[in-house]
């Protein structure tokens, strides 16, 4: 997984795009693919699937590709414009593969921590500077 921009410290707000690379196997006309996000909170156990219809989500595949029958690749991204809730959240991203000729399996491609996202500029104060939650 990359994350553009990959960074320790965002700004309230500012976009961030995932991008995940992950194997696919033989993609034929009865093949279905199915990339699905994943989210938990900083020091947490539980995983919670994101949801891609939400306006600060942005979900997007590429066709599959790569040498071979076998070694096929596909690439999707996952955009979110993070907040202070989003310090220290892990995203993670998997492939599902239902049937096809290379069979049903469940694929993860990759994990991104978010680092420190600065709070929102405090202007009652005056303060021009951004604060750390």
């Amino acid at each position: 997984m990359m994350a553009d921009p990959q960074q320790a410290f965002y700004n309230y707000n500012s976009s961030l795009l995932l991008r995940c690379n992950g194997p696919v196997g033989t993609v034929d006309d009865d093949t279905q693919i199915e990339w699905m996000w994943e989210n938990k909170e900083q020091g947490g156990f539980l995983w919670t699937q994101v949801t891609t219809t939400d306006d600060d989500f942005n979900e997007e595949s590429s066709t599959p590709s790569g040498p071979g029958n076998c070694g096929q690749n596909q690439v999707v991204t996952l955009q979110r414009y993070v907040l202070p809730d989003d310090t220290g959240r892990t995203y993670r991203c998997y492939v599902r593969r239902v049937a096809g000729s290379g069979g049903n399996f469940d694929q993860y491609a990759g994990e991104y921590i978010i680092g420190t996202v600065l709070a929102q500029r405090d202007t009652s104060t005056g303060d021009p500077g951004w604060r750390l939650l």
